[in-house]
């Protein structure tokens, strides 16, 4: 199934009957004949260089348990993911491969299994913690994966909470949000050198639990959630000047526990929960402020997954709709 090769030779008219053809097929892999391809981009040239014309490819399984609300983080060219709720909560941790298509177990996070928590890299290293074991949680680990060793870190300075988000970006890890005794609006900074919290400024953005935030070219790029309403308004915070700017609102369906990453120097964000279970994905394009949509991530739709970028690659798997699907896909 893995080295099947699916050739389609009459380009789509239009972007919608590709991702019918695309979603019509039954096997993981697909490649587009060559002078179709270079016929799609010619005729797909108003997307401003989304790179639709190499659909989605199945990768190896994830061989631990399925689970939703995980967390995944970059580190040195290979994506580490671990924790979540599935019968159970977890804390074992895992690396991922993109250029072998290999999971590898590492060493178990060291705190209480948990589901909710947050995870970002920054200086080589990654932070996970907080999150909910059965009661929310403040506490606040280093993994690093040179020597996969992890070491316990001062606690959050704020109120234990979960459905949080972090980022990496300009040396520090940016925190805030989530759920703790009520829905939180609050926005930190952590600093690896010094140990050390901050409060930043943040408080004027609705308070909300279960948003997302991913960092590109230093600047973090944060939106949707539920405070309970759903929401889809989307914002650049600039750690420089520690200000925030509201961007144009998310496209798509307002919605919770969706993914986002950064890829080629655009935003991607999708799946998550509307009232139903997505599958859409969505493309902002910092430089002028807009949103378009791409194709649909592959799998089942599904809320509370993770994704992760590397090398201008979109990688997205776990969740749950009804189940807790293990498999594991690259996008872009």
């Amino acid at each position: 199934m893995a080295n099947e090769l699916i050739i389609i030779r009459k380009c789509p008219e239009t972007l919608a009957e590709l991702c019918d053809e695309v979603e019509a097929l039954e096997t993981p892999g697909l490649c587009l004949h060559r002078a179709a391809r270079s016929d799609l981009n010619s005729r797909f040239s108003d997307l401003e260089g989304i790179p639709i014309s190499i659909p989605p490819s199945y990768l190896a399984p994830f061989p631990g348990t399925g689970r939703r609300e995980g967390v995944s983080s970059v580190a040195s060219g290979k994506i580490y993911a671990g924790l979540g709720i599935s019968i159970g909560r977890h804390k074992d941790w895992w690396e991922f491969n993109p250029s072998t298509n290999t999971w590898t177990q590492k060493t178990d996070f060291p705190g209480t299994a948990r589901n909710g928590a947050v995870a970002a890299a920054v200086l080589g290293k990654i932070y996970v913690g907080l999150g909910f074991t059965g009661s929310n949680q403040k506490d606040w680990y280093e993994y690093d994966p040179s020597n996969d060793t992890w070491a316990q870190k001062l606690d959050f300075a704020g109120e234990a909470r979960r459905y949080a988000v972090a980022a990496g970006a300009a040396g520090k890890i940016y925190f805030g949000f989530g759920y703790g005794t009520a829905y939180k609006n609050d926005w930190w900074e952590f600093d690896p050198v010094g140990n050390s919290w901050a409060l930043k400024a943040g408080t004027f953005l609705p308070t909300r639990s279960s948003p997302v935030a991913a960092a590109l070219s230093d600047k973090i790029y944060f939106g949707t959630g539920t405070s309970p309403a759903l929401k889809k308004d989307f914002y650049e915070y600039d750690p420089s000047g520690d200000s925030w700017t509201q961007k144009t609102d998310f496209a798509g369906s307002a919605r919770k526990k969706a993914v986002i990453a950064a890829v080629n120097g655009k935003i991607y964000l999708g799946s998550g929960d509307d009232g139903s279970y997505k599958k859409d994905l969505w493309v902002f394009n910092p430089l002028n402020n807009t949103w378009a949509q791409s194709i649909d991530l592959r799998g089942l739709a599904r809320y509370g997954a993770i994704a992760a970028s590397v090398n201008d690659k979109l990688f997205f798997g776990w969740g749950c709709n009804v189940t807790h699907p293990d498999d594991f896909w690259w996008h872009l």
